[in-house]
């Protein structure tokens, strides 16, 4: 084994780590990278130079065209939550498919996949339907 490979091996069993210990996902992601590139360049492994480019890349993410109607789908989410029109769905849906033993699974593909088409965002509609279709 490499260790390139070995790095990777650490910081994926670091990743796994940290997500199962119960610390919040942002942070992890955010920080077994940078504590490995650290502990990398420490060995020699790693040039600190690549860690300058990290600014860079999220100002060019947030220069994105795309971002300004973030806010706008997830006010039709929170629309389809306030006015119980994505519940309505859920439920009516869930009827169709009752008889079955994977009744609830099935209705809550076909409303993501109706919501996901008409919002966009498929993250704001996984989070919806999962607060909508929990008991």
């Amino acid at each position: 084994m490499t260790i390139e490979l070995a790095w990777i091996v650490v910081m994926a069993v670091a990743l796994l780590a940290g997500i199962l210990s119960g610390l919040p996902v942002m942070l992890v992601i955010a920080g077994v990278p940078t504590l490995i590139g650290l502990v990398a360049a420490a060995f020699g492994q790693f040039d600190l130079v690549y860690f300058q480019a990290v600014p860079q890349r999220v100002f060019g993410i947030m220069q994105n065209a795309l971002l300004i109607a973030v806010p706008l789908f997830v006010l039709v989410g929170v629309l389809l939550d306030r006015s119980k029109q994505a519940e309505r769905m859920l439920s009516n849906i869930n009827r169709l498919f009752g008889g079955t033993r994977q009744g609830l699974a099935l209705a809550v593909i076909v409303v993501s996949a109706l919501i996901a088409a008409s919002t966009g965002i498929i993250g704001a509609t996984i989070v919806m339907l999962g607060t909508i279709s929990l008991p």
